[in-house]
């Protein structure tokens, strides 16, 4: 509805995955790999969707959380690939899944920091077409400014750590430019 058109180019280039060898790094990224999944879901690009849970995999592997997303869930996700919805249950399932074993497994930081990584995906892909977007989109980008409040009470909430304070030094210049957005009822 919003006359964006899927770009490839804007993604997350795949084979820098395997660069992310830190804690902090594959958190992030494991986030911002989520948004470029559910952004080709959307888009029904479906082998490119398996590509990217098969790179979120890889990044789960290195968490410790790599049973989450095993060959089954892959297999499963080949298998409706066509089938639009059944992909985003299980994305959406999938990344509940691994927010709850990263807060069981005291690693806060990681679920924090992968929550800040898919935010900010998901608002750069948003923001690639906004001169010939809509004012809806435009109207959606403008209420991330009450996501983004969100998302820094959510690392606000977790012990302090060098990694999410910088996510959240990272995030000022961001706040910086929401600023000026008004929120009306």
């Amino acid at each position: 509805r919003s006359g964006i058109q899927f770009n490839s180019e804007s993604l997350h280039d795949l084979d820098k995955a395997v660069g992310y060898s830190t804690t902090e790094l594959q958190s992030v990224n494991l986030g911002i790999y989520a948004g470029d999944l559910s952004y080709s879901v959307i888009f029904n690009q479906n082998q490119q969707s398996v590509d990217y849970l098969n790179t979120c995999r890889r990044l789960c592997d290195g968490l410790g959380v790599g049973d989450i997303i095993n060959a089954d869930l892959i297999t499963r996700a080949d298998n409706n690939r066509d089938i639009r919805d059944s992909l985003v249950d299980i994305v959406t399932d999938t990344f509940y899944a691994l927010n709850g074993r990263f807060r069981e497994n005291g690693m806060e930081e990681v679920s924090g920091l992968m929550a800040a990584g898919g935010w900010i995906e998901g608002v750069y892909l948003g923001t690639r077409s906004l001169s010939s977007s809509t004012d809806d989109l435009k109207l959606r980008i403008a209420e991330q400014k009450m996501t983004l409040d969100n998302l820094l009470g959510l690392l606000d909430s977790y012990a302090p750590t060098p990694a999410l304070t910088a996510m959240k030094q990272a995030l000022g210049p961001v706040e910086a430019a929401f600023a000026g957005v008004s929120i009306t009822e």
